[in-house]
């Protein structure tokens, strides 16, 4: 190798580089800057875990102290580390910096009204989540939760206006969850973030209380060519009070304003406002699949999915129908002739008057009812075995048949017993309204917006 050749490029790559470090806008070159330590950032993040939730995270041997002694003593850790990493976010500051103290103490003085958020943040992705066995569970496996957990301690940082240590919290919660919440976003109580890879929630977004976030669902901004960022103009959207946004859905943009009791549908676009009570859905194209058995979706939601009945259904459905709790309230339990016939007769019709109703994993749940009620209208409704009772499958269902049925320019009309309170809960909850009584059954409508 010619060392000459190798020395001279070198040389020369070495005066462009210089020449970058002079022209450059950033400081490239000279001193060292004064600059938070990424691992010292994540130091305070896990003393925090081991301060608001202590027989998790914590040390053993000071869990034997005293609640007040405890928490205390990691207060005082947490205000020391946290003091020094914000002193050097402030070029200005020397290693005193009251400025810097003030706003660790006035960290530490929020941290209880932190936990508190941070339980029902727990409660609520508990409990709405029927995979979930228990809130241990939530809490060291979620990684949702654990997203949450970074967003509440970084917003409060970025309320105080610390530079650069937020982000830093943030974009270590995003490398490991696949989560990104901006800490600048505005989120009330009760967050539940569903599986969580891919969620984005951008800086200047507004979230009510008992939000639901599927993966993949992105709270952003639209970005035209020349668009000048003002931190002071929402650029994101507003999102109302006990709304569900499933799974890679987007909404864009600071105009996009989304009511209370919204449930917007998988793969939405939305750059415009919602109006509260309102089911969002995108038209899914039919689906066939050919080979040995042919089936056809009628619908697909986060986590159940309605087809075409088909004969191979007969054994599932006859377990359904012949289980007496199922049937308490239809009628007597059903012999494998009658469910034969029913499958004949309501499965198999052209067109079908009931669908199966199965999981991602193609696991048989029941069925769901969808046919004509009269010119106008839509009945709908579900049968389910009762390991899928008090799961969320049933709102799921209503959300996707409500969707077909005003698609369709239709109502959509829930019938039950008056003794099938549960039936009756849901249909409410949907934005149904109570009609009257036929045939000794409570009639729920929901009127299509033309």
């Amino acid at each position: 190798m010619d060392k000459a050749k190798k020395n001279d490029t070198i040389h020369a790559a070495a005066d462009r580089m210089a020449a970058n470090y002079k022209s450059s806008q950033i400081p490239m070159y000279g001193d060292a800057l004064r600059m938070p330590n990424r691992n010292a950032v994540i130091e305070i993040i896990r003393d925090c875990q081991k301060l608001i939730f202590p027989v998790y995270y914590g040390d053993r041997d000071l869990l034997k102290l005293p609640p007040e002694q405890y928490s205390a003593l990691l207060m005082e850790h947490i205000h020391e580390k946290l003091t020094r990493q914000i002193t050097l976010t402030m070029p200005e500051c020397d290693e005193n910096c009251d400025r810097a103290y003030e706003i660790g103490t006035a960290f530490i003085e929020r941290i209880p009204a932190i936990q508190e958020l941070l339980l029902k943040d727990l409660s609520a992705n508990f409990e709405g989540d029927p995979a979930a066995y228990s809130k241990e569970e939530v809490l060291l496996s979620y990684p949702g939760m654990f997203a949450i957990f970074i967003y509440r301690i970084a917003h409060e940082l970025y309320e105080n206006k610390v530079a650069m240590i937020p982000r830093m919290m943030s974009e270590y919660a995003h490398s490991q969850t696949g989560i990104d919440i901006n800490p600048g976003a505005k989120i009330g109580e009760y967050f539940f973030i569903d599986h969580g890879t891919g969620v984005v929630v951008g800086e200047t977004t507004i979230i009510g209380d008992n939000v639901k976030l599927y993966q993949g669902a992105t709270l952003g901004a639209l970005s035209p060519a020349g668009m000048a960022t003002n931190p002071n103009v929402r650029r994101h959207p507003k999102v109302g009070n006990n709304v569900v946004i499933y799974a890679n859905s987007t909404l864009l943009g600071g105009a996009t304003e989304i009511g209370d009791n919204v449930v917007v549908g998988g793969n939405a676009f939305l750059t415009s406002s919602v109006e509260p009570d309102t089911i969002v859905s995108v038209k899914n194209p039919e689906m066939t699949f050919r080979g040995k058995h042919r089936k056809v979706i009628l619908a697909e939601g986060a986590h159940v999915r309605l087809r075409t009945m088909r004969r191979e259904d007969l054994d599932e459905l006859y377990a359904l129908l012949s289980d007496e709790a199922v049937m308490r309230w239809l009628e007597p339990p059903f012999s494998r002739a009658q469910t034969e016939d029913f499958l004949e007769r309501a499965g198999l019709s052209e067109p079908p008057l009931v669908y199966a109703a199965e999981n991602a994993e193609g696991e048989f749940l029941g069925y769901a009812i969808y046919h004509d009620y009269d010119e106008h209208s839509r009945e709908i409704g579900w049968v389910l075995k009762p390991a899928f009772w008090h799961k969320g499958c049933a709102d799921e269902m209503t959300v996707l048949l409500t969707a077909l049925a005003r698609r369709e320019g239709k109502d959509a009309v829930i019938e039950c017993v008056p003794e099938q309170t549960v039936s009756a809960h849901i249909a409410r909850r949907h934005g149904f309204s109570y009609e009257g009584r036929a045939d000794s059954c409570d009639i729920y409508r929901l009127r299509c917006e033309k």
